[in-house]
């Protein structure tokens, strides 16, 4: 659920220059992402059921993108827990998401998530369906 999502205005001309959003995530829903995550090497990382969580999100509080990460990793020595890049689907779209969780606990998480305010020239964007397997092969 997103709880806050504010505008940062920077200049004298008024125009919003970045936005932020916090998203909390339940504890039971914040196990089921780390129980599905992935281990690529070393590293852990969220499967693409993450990025559609926080598309979703989003859009709920009138974004018009639907997001894919670009970069998604889980944090060892660092003051972010989990750090992860969005961008949306429409390949001229220019924004880029930068999300992090700082940490977690027993009741769940925070993901703070902020990006630019730049004009989007695409209308509310849904889901994308993946084929993936035996179906991307037909």
């Amino acid at each position: 659920m997103v709880k806050k999502m504010e505008s940062n205005i920077v200049d004298d001309s008024n125009e919003i220059s970045s936005c932020i959003a916090t998203i909390y995530i339940d504890n039971s829903k914040w196990t089921n992402f780390l129980n599905t995550s992935a281990n690529k090497g070393k590293r852990k990382k969220f499967k693409t059921s993450f990025d559609d969580f926080i598309s979703s999100e989003l859009q709920k509080q009138g974004v018009l993108c639907w997001l894919k990460h670009t970069y998604n990793w889980f944090n060892k020595c660092t003051e972010y827990f989990w750090r992860g890049k969005f961008r949306c689907i429409s390949k001229n779209c220019p924004i880029i998401y930068n999300c992090v969780i700082k940490q977690n606990n027993e009741l769940g998480v925070k993901v703070e998530v902020d990006w630019e305010n730049l004009l989007v020239s695409h209308i509310k964007l849904k889901k994308a369906v993946r084929c993936v397997g035996e179906t991307r092969k037909m």
